[in-house]
């Protein structure tokens, strides 16, 4: 079966411009893939209609679905169903259910007297099949082409994600019987992605030709992706490629699961009904935000502190000012002080404490960092630290050391069970 190619149009000046991140191209290209589509087209223009017509144009002449985000809105910069309506040739016509359905959603927010505003979305592209956009106001629109599949969706992210998880897929499935690709994911830390290459060059020239492996680095770890490239091969001989990947880098496998790191230590904590609690000083509270992106949180997560000032450590962690002056504030004995004191102070199975420096630094041999940072593990019997120096820019240190913090506790917590 052979794949369905696709194309991501994005629409909108401040993506071109960097005022905005077009994170909906990234997560519409993660699950187009995943739904067993072929992306082969990413691009991005601005709210110029003329440019629009074009760029539609050439795109159903290379796939069978294009998806286009933004430019669906009331505004002057909303270019896209005039841009839609002038690709084929057509005008907007009234849908009286569509202006119900504003109205209501405006009564249901207490902004009745914004219809008049809003009433242009009623207004839609004639030849359109309307989908129903229920957490905004301007609808996704579809258009069934007998060879591409034209959609448009909102550029705002979560309306979006929801339309394309609860309604497109109603239309689109049914056309193609799409069938997921296989993957599996390695999440390995301790080689970097030129080591990895190296020690996997034979594995990799030996793959059949519909499964290909991707390396995806990511600050200390990197992700490999086996995955098939053709809905039709078969799971055992996907699977054995699998099994002779795992055996050459057993050693270094952290999961393989697919969740984002810091979800799978949120699940390890949950599965082993264990508890933790945080001391922050140089992550600034990164690490517990980390803790607290996923719902479900509370029942491992028991708070934090962020000791970003001394008078933090002395008042609630209770390190005394003779401790400080003695191994000064960024060491390894204040580092493991705070560990100690956040688990007790929250009755928590393990603790975590960062201290250190995000920035420039310099040792006492008189060696240049762009960071070192202290990181203390307090498990239920021990308290296990660890320096590390740090090479980025300030940004790119607090993640880096949230996530090798992450890192660690997991690695305690598994070696432990």
């Amino acid at each position: 079966m052979s794949l369905i190619k696709t194309a991501i149009l994005s629409i909108g000046n401040e993506l071109l411009n960097g005022q905005v991140l077009n994170s909906n191209a990234h997560w519409l290209a993660k699950n187009i893939v995943e739904k067993g589509l072929s992306l082969n087209q990413m691009i991005t223009i601005g709210d110029n209609e003329d440019d629009i017509v074009k760029m539609i144009t050439q795109l159903t002449q290379h796939n069978q679905i294009i998806i286009i985000t933004g430019g669906l809105g009331t505004t002057k910069d909303d270019k896209t169903k005039a841009a839609v309506n002038n690709f084929f040739k057509t005008t907007n016509i009234f849908i009286p259910e569509q202006a119900e359905a504003i109205k209501n959603k405006l009564i249901q927010r207490n902004k009745e007297h914004l219809f008049l505003l809003q009433q242009d979305l009623a207004y839609q592209p004639q030849n359109a099949i309307i989908l129903n956009n229920r957490l905004g106001l301007a609808p996704a629109l579809f258009f069934n082409l007998p060879h591409c599949k034209i959609v448009c969706l909102p550029g705002i992210p979560f309306e979006m994600k929801i339309i394309f998880k609860e309604e497109l897929w109603q239309h689109l499935n049914p056309i193609f019987n799409l069938k997921p690709l296989r993957h599996h994911h390695f999440l390995v830390s301790g080689m970097g992605e030129s080591q990895l290459s190296k020690l996997l060059e034979n594995f990799e020239n030996q793959l059949p030709k519909d499964i290909e492996l991707a390396y995806l680095p990511h600050l200390f770890m990197t992700k490999l992706n086996l995955m098939s490239q053709n809905n039709d091969i078969h799971e055992n001989d996907f699977q054995q490629q699998v099994e002779k990947l795992r055996i050459l880098i057993k050693d270094n496998v952290i999961s393989e699961d697919n969740l984002p790191f810091e979800q799978q230590v949120a699940n390890t904590l949950i599965d082993n009904n264990l508890t933790v609690s945080v001391a922050e000083s140089c992550t600034g509270g990164f690490l517990s935000h980390l803790f607290t992106k996923y719902q479900g949180a509370s029942k491992f997560f028991h708070g934090s502190i962020t000791a970003y000032n001394n008078t933090i450590k002395t008042n609630i962690l209770k390190i005394t000012t003779t401790d400080l002056q003695k191994f000064g504030t960024f060491s390894e004995e204040i580092t493991s002080k705070m560990a100690i004191s956040i688990k007790n102070l929250y009755k928590t199975d393990y603790a975590i404490a960062t201290n250190g420096f995000m920035d420039t630094y310099i040792d006492e041999n008189g060696k240049e960092f762009k960071g070192l940072i202290w990181i203390s593990i307090a498990t239920p019997n021990s308290i296990y630290s660890h320096k590390i120096p740090l090479f980025h820019d300030r940004i790119e240190n607090i993640e880096y050391s949230s996530f090798f913090s992450l890192y660690l506790l997991q690695k305690y917590i598994l070696t432990k069970n």
